[in-house]
Formats: C-alpha cells, structure tokens, sequence
C-alpha cells in the first residue's frame, strides 16, 4: 500500500474551506515525524484592587496551534525527484523551488484578497484548519556550485473556524463557567440572567459583582462578569 503523504490545502477564504471549494495543494515530500497541537484559554484577571491573591474570569479557548517540524525536502538521488509531492498547478524539479511554491500557498497573501490563504492539514486520520503564522526554511546541503539539495521546513499554524462554531465553542450560555460576556444593544441585567441562568432573579446579585449601580447600567460594549450561581 502506497505511503500516506501530509497533504497542504489551500482555499482562498473561510466558506470555500468548509464547502470544499477548488482547493490548491501540495503534498509533503517526506512526512514529518510527528506534529505538536498547543491548546490554551483565556482569562481576564477581575481581582479588585484591595483583594489579594488573584481572580480569573474565563473569557474563551484561545486558537489551537499546530506545530510541524523537521518536513524535510531532499534534492539527492535517494529521493530525487520531488516534483511528485506537488498539486497539479505546481512545477517545482527543485528544492528551492518547492520551497517557493509551498511559501506562496500557505503564507503569502492571496493575489485577489490580499490575504493568506485558509490551510487545511490532512495526515491520515488528522485534520487541522487554520492559518500560518509562521514558515521557517533551513537549507542544510548544498551542490558544488552551492545550490541547495535539503532543506528542513518548520510551519506555525492558528486554528480557525467561522464565527457561528466559534460561539457554540465558547459556551457563553454555560451557568457553570465564570466567564465574560460582551453586552449588545438592548442589554440589561435582568434579560442577560434570563439567558445565562434561566432565571432573570439573579440580576441583583449581578449587579453587585459587577459594580453597577442599576440593572439598566449595561451598555453595548461592556463586560459583564458571569460567575456561577448557587440557584
């Protein structure tokens, strides 16, 4: 059975990334020998000024980060040539090249929305959407004539997804988290209990966490603290 090689594709925004939409890919010459997913969340520290210690609001998981490392590129004769790992748009009979050409899909604006491209990593089993954030090249042999035969690349990239998935992630509407939450226009104490806790009861003891003179104090753009409530 033929190797499974670490596939790049690219779409030129979000929505083609979920529908699958005319990708541009290439493939990894040599699979790397293994990858590093970095998970984080966010808090905003509410301690008051006199209290000691310190409180953490949570406030949302911070992106996923995929590291890959050591994707090497080999231009000798165990491996040459190299113009298999690429898409069908893409000629690249050299490492430099190939480079170039895995450079321009995943981290250099897209010529007609002047931005990176959205990258899907796909490995077997494994699959990351994202953008890079980081690519790092370090030519390691060369020819006589110094042209470059390896190459070993290191890729950064953030976890991204539309904006509705984003806020089901976040768990705004959990009781159970102390969390953060951004107020809209119309906003008010009682409305935003209502939604967090079921009850809008709780808008008093809201009130007094956040320092809020009235219950219709909120204005759109404010940060309201969520703690959990014992009901």
């Amino acid at each position: 059975m033929a190797v499974v090689k670490l596939k790049f594709s690219a779409y030129k925004s979000e929505s083609d990334a979920l529908s699958n939409t005319s990708p541009s890919y290439m493939y990894a010459q040599i699979n790397p020998t293994g990858y590093e997913l970095s998970f984080k969340n966010k808090y905003a520290d509410i301690t008051p000024v006199t209290a000691p210690g310190t409180q953490k609001a949570y406030v949302k998981p911070e992106s996923q980060v995929l590291q890959l490392n050591d994707i090497i590129i080999d231009q000798t004769v165990i491996m040459y040539p190299i113009t298999m790992a690429l898409g069908s748009e893409y000629s690249a009979p050299t490492v430099y090249a190939y480079v170039n050409a895995l450079k321009a899909l995943l981290q250099t604006p897209y010529s007609s929305t002047h931005i990176p491209r959205i990258i899907n990593v796909n490995w077997g089993t494994f699959s990351f959407t994202g953008i890079c954030l980081k690519f790092v090249v370090n030519y390691t042999l060369f020819s006589s004539d110094g042209f470059p035969l390896r190459a070993k690349l290191n890729v950064e990239l953030s976890g991204t997804s539309s904006q509705s998935f984003s806020m089901a992630s976040l768990g705004f509407n959990s009781p159970d988290l102390t969390h953060l939450r951004t107020a809209n226009a119309g906003d008010n104490l009682p409305l935003l209990s209502s939604e967090i806790y079921g009850n809008s009861k709780y808008y008093v003891e809201l009130a007094r966490i956040n320092n809020l003179n009235s219950v219709f104090d909120v204005l759109p753009g404010d940060k309201v603290i969520f703690p959990p409530l014992k009901k």
